[in-house]
């Protein structure tokens, strides 16, 4: 009988190609994946899914109020029973738990999980809507999971004060995907600069660096990207040469950065970056493009000697300015580097990882024989790094 994955997501399947996404699309190779959305649909008790690959179930609870999941009251009980009837009518015995909320955590109520994992991909309580309990559910996750997994050596150093086994799995790159957006190499790009970022715009940006940058460079024009998430239309800084693109579907985000001549990290340094790895940096490498970040913790850390660093507005226009002006041999050598450090990243061998952890951790009566693991790993192609 295949094992199973109960996946509690903070991110809807569909919203974006997200870490949950990119993972558990890989660790379906291994499981079978049961994706519970945050979205707790109105109405009787019970629940909808849908097939989304043949690896991959998405779940959508129904319950009577849609803030279930923030309190423990009854009604989680009542989902966690559903929870258990469902994986009953799908033959669903052997499973683990993995969470991207702690908020979840009343879920397993009714649950029998034979592993906990906890991937910690951002510092969720730090965000400017976390409710109180995320703190207190956290604690209780950090207590009952055999592993964590955090997105970047941040939050690993802060989470391991907390718990005895916690790994650092940065997010990594489809890089086949971003390589989409690079010019060939013997083009050389004039006219109006293009600087952009595409992600969520909440008060992880700084927006009057943004700004700044506009009033600067009147003659930049600046590409944003990505939903609103926190953020009212009112707050945003508007100007002649600023564009909000919105949301981007993910297979169009290559042809749409393939305009840019700098991809930017405008983060603000507040509590919610304190610990954030951003994924968009080797995105922006797979595509080729130069990089100027503020100083984010694990982009200095990681990656200082590909991306430009810089703090204040009139230093990161400057840094945009040197990148605009590199050489044609400088940038074969960025390229060169960056290319170098995007065939280190790997969400095969990432997930690879995580279930070879996963594995040596289920209870040893439950374990499939490794001549099934080895068989399995001949079809997918994943044997290397299993």
């Amino acid at each position: 009988m295949r094992r199973s994955l109960l996946v509690f997501s903070h991110l809807p399947w569909d919203s974006r190609q997200q870490r949950p996404q990119q993972l558990m699309r890989r660790l379906g190779r291994y499981y079978r994946i049961v994706f519970v959305e945050p979205q707790v649909l109105a109405g009787s008790w019970g629940a909808d899914f849908r097939t989304v690959t043949p690896d991959v179930t998405v779940v959508s609870l129904h319950a009577s109020a849609l803030d279930d999941l923030r309190h423990p009251t009854a009604n989680a009980l009542a989902m966690s029973n559903t929870l258990r009837a469902l994986l009953r009518t799908q033959g669903i015995h052997d499973y683990g738990a993995w969470f991207y909320t702690p908020l979840a955590l009343p879920l397993l109520e009714r649950l029998a999980p034979r592993v906990v994992v906890y991937d910690c991909m951002d510092a969720q309580s730090a965000f400017l809507d976390a409710p109180p309990l995320l703190v207190e559910r956290e604690g209780e996750l950090l207590r009952r999971a055999q592993f964590v997994f955090t997105g970047g050596p941040s939050l690993q150093r802060a989470k391991s004060e907390f718990h005895p086994s916690v790994y650092c799995f940065p997010s990594s790159v489809d890089s086949p995907h971003f390589a989409k957006a690079a010019l060939p190499r013997y083009v050389h790009r004039t006219g109006t600069p293009q600087l952009g970022y595409f992600g969520s715009i909440d008060e992880r940006i700084d927006l009057s660096l943004i700004e700044a940058i506009a009033d600067l460079r009147p003659d930049w024009q600046l590409h944003i990207a990505g939903p609103a998430d926190s953020v009212r239309s009112d707050r945003l800084p508007h100007r002649a040469n600023i564009r909000y693109a919105g949301p981007q579907p993910y297979e169009s985000l290559p042809a749409y950065m393939r305009q840019w001549d700098i991809c930017m990290i405008p983060y603000a340094i507040n509590e919610a970056t304190r610990y954030i790895s951003s994924t968009k940096t080797l995105e922006y490498m797979a595509a080729g493009k130069p990089i100027v970040s503020t100083p984010i913790p694990d982009v200095v850390e990681a990656h200082d000697d590909l991306g430009r660093i810089a703090r204040e507005p009139r230093d990161f226009v400057r840094q945009c300015e040197l990148a605009l002006a590199e050489t044609r041999a400088q940038r074969r050598r960025r390229e060169a580097a960056m290319a170098a450090v995007v065939a280190r990243s790997s969400w095969d061998r990432t997930a690879a990882e995580m279930q070879q952890l996963l594995y040596n951790a289920w209870p040893v009566s439950q374990r499939w024989p490794l001549g099934a693991i080895e068989r399995m790993t001949r079809t997918t192609g994943s044997a290397a790094a299993i």
